[in-house]
């Protein structure tokens, strides 16, 4: 490895336990390379300690230090954005807790001769993951398995931070414009290499979970990396896959609403049992118009008069043929409750196209 042609860019958060030793074990295999630090102002100190390390390699260990804590992906990004700055030809991530080990860098490096980018990856033959409790190996294998299906690029791997780039490689990428945070930015940086053909490479690796420090890994990253690599793939596709879902949620507390509206008028009130699904329908659907303005789409037109027509015009024909449902269900034997609830699910993807394309579309 020639001097100042290999960079390895460390993004990190309350890693003070940690990133000394990582530093002095980088150099000590790899007398050449150059280290990049990016701390999002880790409150237990990681930034001075690293100052502290220059003293000892003044002109190979770089540090950044970004105010308030950005996540481990825009890290990594602000450090590839350095390396482009400089002479690097090759510019590795890693994670600062020892999960990667240092010792496979040569493997990598004999890797990338042939390939723009090296994905360590934790599911090759030869492969091994330590210390990994069974519901987060379940996670991971499938969370792989489902960004292999959404996104199709031939790795085994795409949640591994542990790779290694071409200057050419992240040349090709629009940093600018890269929008995911956390772990997702792997795959969203695969994806993009990928689109523009790229040849992506993967080496066995020995993955130990962190035995020091603290877990940077949130709940909220892990459920929004499912959403994040449908936006990658196709953001109409990701926006209708989150309006669907908060549609469904917001036509269920409307079929609550109408399902239970519907006993009462039958038994309480004396409706019969073929006018009440009408009548209960036109009270759900009240509550499904507010829920769907204000929640779903987010709408921020202020002309409920016209929202309210363009929504009467939809959902009234919409309650019409719910009764109609309903009714024939009933007629054919069915409990009029069961064929409520049939004529509800029968009506929602048409309620959503509607509403989406025409009541609550946002004006541009």
């Amino acid at each position: 490895m020639a001097a100042s042609r290999v960079l390895v860019v460390i993004p990190c958060y309350n890693e003070a336990e940690n990133i000394v030793q990582l530093i002095d074990k980088l150099f000590e295999l790899y007398p050449t390379i150059d280290v990049l630090v990016v701390d999002d102002s880790s409150p237990d100190g990681t930034a001075d300690l690293v100052k502290k390390a220059q003293e000892h390699h003044p002109e190979k260990l770089n540090l950044i230090v970004r105010q308030g804590k950005g996540g481990r992906g825009s890290a990594v990004l602000a450090g590839f954005k350095w390396a482009l700055e400089r002479d690097y030809e090759i510019i590795f991530e890693m994670d600062s807790d020892f999960s990667h080990k240092p010792e496979e860098i040569t493997r990598f490096l004999e890797k990338i001769k042939d390939n723009d980018m090296v994905v360590g990856s934790r599911y090759l033959p030869g492969s091994e993951i330590h210390a990994w409790g069974p519901k987060r190996t379940f996670f991971s294998k499938w969370a792989n398995r489902y960004a292999r299906l959404v996104l199709r690029i031939p790795m085994s791997d795409y949640t591994n931070g542990f790779r290694a780039y071409t200057r050419k490689a992240l040349e090709m990428i629009d940093i600018d414009n890269i929008d995911a945070k956390g772990y997702v930015v792997l795959s969203e940086v695969a994806f993009q290499l990928h689109r523009k053909g790229a040849k992506i490479g993967e080496v066995p690796t020995i993955f130990v979970n962190r035995r020091r420090g603290i877990s940077n890994l949130s709940s909220h990253e892990i459920h929004e990396a499912f959403f994040s690599v449908l936006r990658i793939r196709s953001p109409q596709l990701y926006l209708h896959v989150k309006q669907a879902l908060k549609f469904i949620v917001s036509g269920g507390i409307g079929a609550i609403a109408d399902l239970g509206s519907l006993p009462i008028m039958v038994h309480l009130l004396n409706v019969s049992p073929y006018v009440a699904p009408y009548v209960s329908s036109l009270f759900g659907s009240i509550t499904v118009f507010f829920l769907n303005k204000h929640f779903t789409f987010r709408n921020t037109d202020r002309n409920y008069g016209a929202q309210i027509l363009k929504f009467a015009l939809v959902y009234g024909p919409a309650i019409f043929l719910n009764g109609v449902i309903s009714d024939g269900l009933q007629l054919l034997g069915l409990h009029y409750f069961l064929s409520k609830v049939i004529a509800i699910g029968v009506m929602i993807p048409v309620n959503y196209f509607f509403s989406h394309t025409f009541v609550f579309r946002n004006k541009k």
